[in-house]
């Protein structure tokens, strides 16, 4: 197993029973996986004495006239004084297997720069707004006089049906006046449209041809873009076909192809805030990119040339992070702040926690890298905590590891399942659109045999987890708890509801007006860096009171 291991010694705590979780993602294959991990033991103790200006700070607060809502004692912050866990996967390993380049905040500066921008980009993407709205609503009017003609026939029939019926005379009886009456249902549903529009099955076809207008037009409305973190990294696909984006027609077979060699990044998403996916503009509106690609750039060299600058700024990040946490220049950027100068104990603490060691492992494939985390993960094992006083209670509990958000469950499930599997993910990093008919075969490429013979196992390595947390629920495992979806994340007034939580930023911003440490990390934000974002998440979680200090636990017990 090709990893390197660097552990920086230091003093050694005791493990708390509380860890704030996050991940950096690398998208291949379709899917996302774990790129960059942080664990980060965190507790919640009480501050000695606050700085005098936060004390005022927290008195005018207290004071203020919404000071009767929920709100946690001014006095706490966030204990960071033992070693955090970072695993990371080697920058140039990254930029190899990832499709769509990662740290896309780092893109839409350059974007912004290169692309058509404001009057002129709305004059460009007028026309096809108006054609895709034009064909919607003609596929509307055609369908809705269809539907019409269908219902006139239906009840034509039931009329003829039910004259049919009375010119038949004598023999009426109880079943002939039902069918009369079934028959004539058709006419009485003629007056409730919905009921009938409901009975009324649409084919299959309707309705694919239905999604397809309809995405074709939301593509382009409010269009601000190409989606920052959709763009293709140059070194996984074939530069000639991202040149004949540029010059190829678009009915072309050509183009086709081309769209097709990167028709995976459709996989990731089709944007957001305004921002498209180059993917899905190249499949529903090829006329719209190459105008946009012609119209932002001289030549095909220079727009696979930005696309180049790109994927250079990204690994440069990469490197720059990478280093940070190999060589532990961050941990500083997460003192306690807020203490009195005259508390020797406090800054005794301080002085530990700036010092604290430094887990940190790199892995040179994904292969080793999921293996890692599969070490680690079953490292969170149950501890014995403090003595309890019920004797006939469990002296063990539980590591809950904090994530925020929902996705970070699943795309930890996933790399954790090649740890659990001998499936080699070579076959499936070859350079993308290798097909028996497609030209642009890269040097990457796997022979068709070595494909073939991992198909099968790579199939169920990959797909999809019917249940996202079965390898994270083991007996002797640690909890995952989404912090957004905490009852007292929503009571401490983080987000009106679970299903609107803010970003971690806005969190961390409340949490800084009564924590020290979120204060400190908030002056010194850090962009795509996992370990940073879990101490933020750390101080998130004490703030809303998800951990307790030893004497609200103390208080509890007693209870």
């Amino acid at each position: 197993m090709h990893t390197t291991r660097r552990v920086l010694l230091g003093a050694q705590l005791s493990p708390p029973r509380s860890y704030a979780l996050d991940l950096e993602y690398v998208k291949f294959n379709g899917y996302s996986y774990v790129r960059s991990l942080a664990l980060v033991p965190f507790a919640r103790v009480e501050r000695l004495s606050p700085h005098p200006s936060h004390a005022s700070e927290v008195g005018a607060w207290a004071s203020s006239p919404d000071s009767s809502r929920v709100q946690l004692p001014p006095l706490m912050l966030t204990d960071l004084g033992v070693a955090p866990t970072v695993l990371e996967l080697n920058p140039r390993e990254v930029m190899r297997v990832a499709e769509p380049l990662p740290c896309g905040h780092l893109l839409l500066p350059k974007i912004q720069k290169a692309f058509v921008q404001g009057d002129a980009l709305e004059e460009l993407r007028a026309p096809f707004e108006r054609e895709a709205r034009g064909a919607l609503t003609s596929f509307l009017g055609l369908r809705r006089a269809l539907r019409e003609e269908k219902k006139k026939t239906k009840e034509e029939k039931g009329l003829r049906a039910l004259c049919d019926g009375e010119s038949s005379g004598g023999d009426t009886d109880d079943a002939a006046d039902f069918v009369g009456e079934t028959s004539a249902l058709p006419v009485l549903e003629s007056e409730g449209t919905p009921s009938l529009l409901a009975a009324d099955p649409t084919t299959k076809s309707e309705k694919l041809r239905m999604r397809e207008l309809q995405i074709r037009l939301g593509t382009l409305q409010f269009l601000k873009g190409l989606d920052p973190f959709g763009i293709p990294n140059i070194h996984r696909f074939n530069r000639e076909a991202l040149e004949l984006l540029y010059t190829a027609a678009v009915e072309s077979p050509d183009f086709v192809a081309a769209s097709q060699h990167i028709g995976s990044l459709r996989a990731y998403g089709k944007g957001r805030q305004g921002y498209k996916s180059l993917a899905y503009l190249s499949h529903y509106h090829p006329q719209f990119l190459q105008s946009l690609l012609r119209r932002s750039f001289e030549n095909p060299s220079a727009w696979c040339t930005w696309l180049a600058e790109c994927a250079s700024s990204v690994e440069a990040n990469l490197i720059e992070v990478y280093s940070a946490h190999r060589y532990g220049s961050r941990l500083r950027a997460c003192g306690h702040a807020g203490y009195s100068t005259d508390d020797a104990a406090v800054n005794a603490d301080y002085d530990q926690t700036a010092s604290s060691p430094l887990h940190f492992q790199e892995s040179l494939t994904m292969e080793d890298l999921a293996k890692q985390l599969d070490v680690l993960w079953r490292g969170l094992v149950r501890a014995p905590e403090t003595p309890c006083r019920n004797e006939s209670a469990s002296p063990y509990s539980r590591a809950k590891v904090y994530v925020y958000g929902s996705s970070d469950a699943s795309v930890l499930h996933r790399t954790l399942g090649l740890a659990l599997t001998n499936t080699s993910l070579q076959c499936h990093l070859s350079e993308r659109g290798p097909r028996k008919d497609s030209r642009f075969a890269g040097s990457r490429r796997l022979p068709d045999a070595a494909a073939a013979a991992h198909a099968t196992a790579s199939s169920a390595a990959h797909q999809r987890p019917s249940r996202p947390l079965g390898l994270l629920s083991a007996p002797l495992g640690a909890v995952i708890v989404d912090a957004t979806r905490h009852p007292l994340f929503t009571a401490a007034g983080f987000a009106p509801s679970p299903k609107q939580p803010p970003s971690l930023m806005t969190a961390l911003q409340k949490a800084a007006k009564t924590d020290g440490t979120a204060a400190e990390l908030l002056s010194a934000p850090q962009w795509h860096d996992p370990l940073w974002d879990a101490r933020a998440l750390a101080c998130v979680c004490t703030s809303a009171g998800m951990v307790r200090t030893p004497k609200e636990r103390e208080k509890g017990s007693k209870a």
